[in-house]
């Protein structure tokens, strides 16, 4: 009965850790942009001044409102990078 318990706590192990690899393994693919692309950028929510404190949760991690400063910065990435030929700003009706 313990050999048990012990092989059925390892199985939950690996497979959790499996779980967890798989779902940091998506987060670094790297992004593909070709030239002449345009950056839609639509804000569905209000802009926030300041970042909520981050939850060390990744369920959470997606939800988060973007801030101004996010905006700010991804209008300054877009600028510089060559391959952006036209932003797109879509605001919220």
């Amino acid at each position: 009965m313990l050999v048990g318990f012990a092989v059925s706590a390892l199985t939950a192990v690996i497979f959790i850790f499996v779980v967890a690899r798989v779902a940091a393994s998506f987060g670094d693919r790297p992004v593909t942009v070709a030239d002449g692309s345009t950056l839609v950028f639509r804000l569905e929510d209000p802009c926030r001044r300041s970042q909520w404190p981050d939850i060390p949760f990744p369920a959470f991690e997606d939800q988060s409102p973007i801030t101004v400063l996010q905006v700010w910065e991804t209008m300054r990435k877009a600028a510089a990078d060559p391959r952006i030929k036209a932003v797109l700003f879509e605001p919220a009706a």
